[in-house]
């Protein structure tokens, strides 16, 4: 079986980061997810900084301290911070909203991660639709 993107998995990582109470998260914080599923949890972490959805915090925001020793077959992890860029804030605000999250997970799992950023982007701004219309029928 190959490794693709977990949208669910995803969603929950970036719940992470949207309830925590710091600008910026450290590995520590993703403990559970890494003890369940080291490659798992790496694999998707890399395809958020791929997408500019996460960066770190340094000096250099492309440097989030992973790297693969395929000697060791293992992550090497630095303890660099990391954060949601602006793009990722509102991609994250967006995909948690349950009625979101749920059409991702059941209809569009299997679509590639530029679709399911588009895909979340258009279903927020027809929920927006939705509240603003409702707003300014009142």
């Amino acid at each position: 079986m190959s490794m693709k993107p977990d949208y669910e998995y995803i969603i929950d990582i970036l719940d992470v980061f949207i309830q925590s109470d710091k600008p910026n998260v450290r590995i520590g914080e993703f403990d559970s997810f890494r003890e369940e599923d080291e490659n798992k949890f790496y694999f998707n972490i890399l395809i958020l900084q791929d997408k500019g959805i996460m960066e770190g915090s340094g000096k250099n925001s492309r440097e989030i301290g992973l790297s693969f020793n395929p000697n060791a077959d293992m992550y090497m992890v630095s303890s660099y911070p990391w954060r949601l860029t602006a793009n990722g804030h509102d991609f994250a605000k967006d995909i948690v909203k349950p009625e979101i999250k749920d059409t991702i997970i059941s209809k569009f799992k299997s679509e590639g991660f530029t679709a399911i950023i588009d895909i979340t982007k258009k279903l927020a701004i027809k929920r927006t639709e939705k509240l603003l219309n409702g707003v300014l029928d009142d």
